[in-house]
């Protein structure tokens, strides 16, 4: 299956653990160029730009959370942007910057005061950590806001157990949460030596593992590309880096079925069958494509 691609560019960062991707719209900051497939593309659109309510960006340190947040909010089409962070990456035009410990100080006036100023329209909250933070944030989309807010968290059932934990009500959930938006970035293949060959037998049931969950089983396991090593790419196999995103749109008993304990495949499944897109299916896509392979995706996912 060949993909219908957009390019998007971002502007990638080196920190102490490792790369930090900037999502930037309309605006080439870096020669870096990651894709999205049109699918992914329609689904962020739709998911991380709703007129109300709340949006989480998850998933495991240096992942890009905090640059992601900086620019999905940039990019709303809002004004009156208030981000509560301790989380610094450099100066950020057009955001009013306040250190998160604020919140934790506050009392229940000073809180609602906050939430209610008529020039701020969007929160933005890095990180969710406790009962405060979590707090703040879904009490500013219950009064109408618009609310962004980063979280650890490998997967869906990570993020909803915490948050359940710090004290949001299921119902809360399942009325004020809009969207959830995960990133990945992953090695690519060198284009000048990467080759084909005969996936092993733990190759295949990585494969297999990530059809099931995309739901997609149109591929040739025999036609896949791999790393192999050459001057260009300093003999490692791999050139530059490749974005895998995982976009989840809420939906009717998604909230009871992580707190169920529901079998995880069966919940993603669930996902993928109501429009979601997964991480296994952005993963396998770029497989089957020759972007990256299928040991690179397993090592990250």
């Amino acid at each position: 299956m060949k993909l219908h691609i957009k390019k998007y560019y971002y502007c990638v960062n080196n920190i102490k653990w490792g790369v930090v991707s900037k999502m930037v719209t309309n605006i080439c900051l870096s020669d870096s160029v990651f894709t999205l497939t049109l699918e992914e593309e329609e689904l962020i659109e739709k998911t991380l730009y709703p007129s109300a309510g709340g949006v989480l960006i998850y998933g495991p340190p240096t992942s890009g959370k905090t640059t992601m947040l900086y620019k999905t909010i940039q990019t709303s089409k809002r004004e009156g942007f208030y981000v509560y962070t301790d989380q610094y990456y450099g100066n950020e035009p057009n955001l009013n910057m306040i250190n998160i410990d604020r919140i934790v100080k506050m009392d229940g006036e000073s809180l609602l005061k906050n939430l209610l100023h008529p020039d701020i329209d969007v929160f933005g909250i890095d990180e969710i950590r406790d009962e405060k933070t979590s707090d703040f944030m879904f009490r500013a989309v219950s009064l109408g806001k618009l609310a962004f807010g980063t979280i650890h968290g490998n997967d869906i059932f990570d993020v909803i157990s915490r948050l359940v934990i710090f004290g949001i009500e299921p119902n809360i959930l399942r009325t004020h949460l809009k969207g959830m938006f995960s990133q990945r970035l992953v090695k690519k293949l060198c284009p000048f030596c990467k080759e084909q060959r005969k996936t092993s037998e733990k190759e295949k049931r990585g494969l297999e593992y990530l059809a099931e969950i995309a739901a997609f089983n149109n591929y040739d396991e025999e036609n896949l590309y791999f790393a192999v090593g050459c001057d260009c790419c300093m003999n490692t196999g791999y050139n530059d880096r490749q974005l895998i995103v995982e976009v989840i749109s809420p939906v009717p008993g998604l909230i009871d079925l992580v707190l169920k304990r529901a079998n995880r495949q069966e919940v993603k499944r669930y996902l993928a069958d109501s429009g979601s897109i997964l991480i296994e299916r952005s993963a396998l896509f770029r497989i089957i494509n020759g972007l990256t392979s299928i040991n690179e995706v397993m090592s990250n996912i």
